[in-house]
C-alpha cells in the first residue's frame, strides 16, 4: 500500500480535497490531524489486469506469448488510468513497458530494437482481432493508431470447443 504525505498549504489544499471526494485518497485515520497522511486508493496501484484479460478474451489469452500478454495488459492499463485524449499507440507502449523494465534509456540501440519489436507485436495483436483502433477503422482506411482492447473480441474456434 502507498502512503503520501502532503502538506496543506494553500496550493494543495483544492486538490487534496478533490482526490479525497473522488475516493483517489483518504486520510490515514492514524495520522495526526496536523500533518495528515494519505493513501492511494488500492485500484490505482493494480498493475496486472490479467484477470480482466483472461475473461474478454478466453482460452486465447491462455495462448499467448508473454510479451504479447504485456503489451495487452499495458494497453489495458493505459485505457483504464490515462487521460482520454492520451494516444495508446505502439511508440507509447513501446516506451512505457521499456522504461518499466530499465528504468532510464542508456542504450539508444537496445531501445529502438525493443520498441521495433513491440511495434510488431502490437500489428498482430491488432491483425488478430486483442486490439482495434479507438476512431474505428483499420490501417487501411487511416485510422489514427491509437489503439484499445477489443471488447467486441471472437475467439477463433479450434477443435477443442466446438
Amino acid at each position: 500500500s502507498y502512503t503520501i504525505l502532503l502538506t496543506m498549504d494553500n496550493n494543495h489544499k483544492e486538490v487534496i480535497a478533490n482526490l479525497e471526494e473522488k475516493g483517489l485518497i483518504f486520510r490515514n485515520p492514524e495520522s495526526p490531524e496536523i500533518y495528515p497522511i494519505y493513501q492511494i486508493d488500492r485500484t490505482l496501484q493494480k498493475k496486472d489486469f490479467a484477470i480482466e484479460l483472461a475473461r474478454i478474451f478466453g482460452d486465447e489469452w491462455e495462448q499467448l506469448k508473454p510479451q504479447y500478454k504485456q503489451v495487452l495488459n499495458a494497453i489495458f492499463w493505459h485505457n483504464e488510468f490515462s487521460k482520454p485524449s492520451e494516444d495508446i499507440s505502439a511508440n507509447s507502449i513501446g516506451t512505457f513497458l521499456y522504461l518499466n523494465q530499465h528504468k532510464d534509456i542508456n542504450d539508444l540501440g537496445g531501445y529502438e530494437s525493443f520498441k521495433r519489436t513491440i511495434r510488431n507485436v502490437v500489428n498482430q495483436l491488432e491483425s488478430r482481432g486483442f486490439i482495434v483502433r479507438k476512431d474505428g477503422k483499420s490501417k487501411d482506411e487511416g485510422g489514427k493508431p491509437n489503439f484499445t482492447i477489443n471488447l467486441k473480441f471472437k475467439p477463433h474456434p479450434s477443435l477443442f470447443n466446438q
